[in-house]
């Protein structure tokens, strides 16, 4: 698995998947890692990848959350499941936008 790599990095990462439905599955494989996830088919990874490059600059870091952050603000709900798994599975307690956490 692969922690985090910069903005840059990521897109170069996701090229040629600018027309694929949303999902989970391949906007975590840059990362090495997978979760089982529904596609959007309203939403494509192009605008996906749009928001998210309005979010961070090229040189910056970003990791699984950061790209899961991103689709959930687009209405993609596998994303909200996806950051509630991480944050049980690895003890952290952040406040997200919707989503309340409990240990």
């Amino acid at each position: 698995m692969i922690q985090a790599m910069t903005l840059k990095e990521y897109l170069l990462a996701m090229e040629g998947k600018e027309k694929d439905p949303l999902l989970m599955a391949s906007l975590l494989e840059p990362f090495a890692m997978s979760f089982q996830s529904d596609a959007h088919h309203d939403l494509d990874v192009g605008s996906f990848l749009l928001a998210l490059a309005c979010d961070f600059m090229p040189g910056e870091w970003i990791d699984p959350s950061d790209v899961a952050e991103a689709a959930w603000s687009l209405g993609y709900s596998p994303a909200k499941d996806f950051l509630e798994q991480c944050f049980k599975t690895q003890g952290y307690r952040q406040s997200l936008p919707g989503i309340l956490l409990t240990s």
